[in-house]
């Protein structure tokens, strides 16, 4: 559930209007995790989910009705047409994936990404190696191998090392260090070149002081401690809180209105 959530606040804070989306893709989906949840507010019929584990994929088309999930291999190309997603995201993938895998595969998010799609990914960054005490060299890229199993391979990279060299051929979008469950940091990607459409979603009923309070979000970090609860005399006492009335409609949803400036 946080990271279905996370993924709509993170779109929509940023500008994008992810209900308009009509195909997803998310690569290395395992038991569905993330699409079980994502597919209350996005209808199944436009979510695609893959992995290349197949007893995972079998599991989700006989519990998660109405997406589409295919097996892909270890490597590219993904058995999806040219130009088939507007949103591709991947949640503890590219963690693990060593510098050559992850050009590897951002080079076939391209093919398969509509013009002007988005790529979220999740990674581990410089906050969390501090947290970890592993080693980033100068250049920002450290891939860990503990054992040949996937998930003990572990990969840390700087911000500054995305956008030097993801920004070859990306426009970097967004980046925010431990957005992620206060864990992972996430980045949001599309092709150099391309203009996404970043209408802001702001829904007509909501009140003056939530959009203002929305328009000052990066601000609003100093008032908030690491683990994303607000201090006492901050106006907003969650930031996922805030995104989500933003997103949804403050004056719509009851559960947030004690939650709101001055409460």
């Amino acid at each position: 559930m946080i990271s279905a959530h996370t993924i709509e606040n993170f779109l929509g804070k940023h500008g994008f209007d992810w209900r308009r989306c009509s195909s997803w893709l998310d690569l290395a989906c395992g038991c569905g995790r993330t699409l079980n949840y994502l597919r209350f507010d996005v209808p199944p019929s436009r979510l695609n989910g893959c992995d290349y584990d197949r007893s995972l994929i079998e599991w989700c088309k006989q519990h998660l009705a109405g997406i589409r999930f295919e097996k892909n291999r270890r490597s590219p190309p993904l058995p999806f047409a040219e130009n088939s997603f507007e949103v591709l995201y991947s949640i503890s993938f590219f963690t693990h994936l060593d510098e050559a895998a992850q050009a590897g595969w951002l080079q076939e998010f391209q093919r398969v990404l509509k013009p002007n799609g988005l790529i979220l990914l999740s990674l581990h960054g410089e906050a969390l190696a501090l947290r970890k005490n592993a080693y980033l060299p100068s250049r920002g890229f450290e891939h860990h191998r503990a054992g040949w199993a996937f998930n003990n391979q572990m990969t840390y990279q700087t911000e500054e090392y995305v956008r030097r060299e993801w920004g070859r051929d990306f426009k970097v979008l967004a980046y925010e260090s431990l957005a992620l469950d206060s864990f992972q940091d996430l980045v949001l990607l599309t092709p150099a070149g391309a203009s996404p459409d970043l209408n802001r979603p702001l829904n007509p009923h909501v009140s003056a002081d939530l959009k203002e309070a929305w328009a000052r979000r990066p601000d609003l970090h100093q008032n908030f401690d690491s683990s994303g609860i607000g201090k006492p005399d901050s106006p907003w006492r969650n930031l996922s809180l805030l995104d989500w009335a933003m997103l949804h409609g403050y004056q719509e949803m009851q559960e947030l209105r004690k939650y709101g400036p001055g409460r």
